[in-house]
């Protein structure tokens, strides 16, 4: 099974036991709000670029989880506003948690780790785009 066919399933699953109303994820990730078109632009103009997956996380608590295209550069661009949240000078850090080719596999990636967030936490990370998790 490829990468993308895996996080699809993945995906899938939620959505349904979402839609069944079995898991709680449906009223914090519904399914009009997804990030993300498979048959996007971005899906296609961005198929074999190479994208990092991270975590920006506090003390052992996750702020958000992210994507870019331009390495560590954007995760270390939010590192601020993580540190604004939480009323600190320090504590905020990111890590690289995967690397892999492709918008759509990158952005199926992102979209499982905040998912697993919500079934575990009941609630998305404080950091992530309201638009994601509503």
């Amino acid at each position: 099974m490829s990468e993308p066919q895996f996080w699809s399933q993945i995906l899938s699953f939620w959505l349904r036991a979402g839609s069944a109303g079995k898991s709680g994820v449906r009223s914090a990730f519904p399914v009009q709000t997804l990030p993300f078109q498979k048959n996007s632009n971005a899906a296609k103009k961005y198929k074999k670029t190479q994208y990092i997956g991270y975590m920006i996380h506090y003390k052992g608590k996750i702020w958000k989880y992210g994507i870019s295209r331009v390495g560590t550069s954007r995760p270390a661009s939010q590192i601020s506003t993580c540190k604004r949240y939480y009323g600190t000078i320090g504590g905020c850090r990111y890590t690289v948690m995967r690397r892999m080719t492709g918008w759509l596999n990158a952005r199926s990636w992102e979209t499982a780790m905040i998912l697993k967030c919500v079934a575990r936490h009941r609630h998305c990370p404080p950091g992530q785009a309201k638009k994601i998790c509503v």
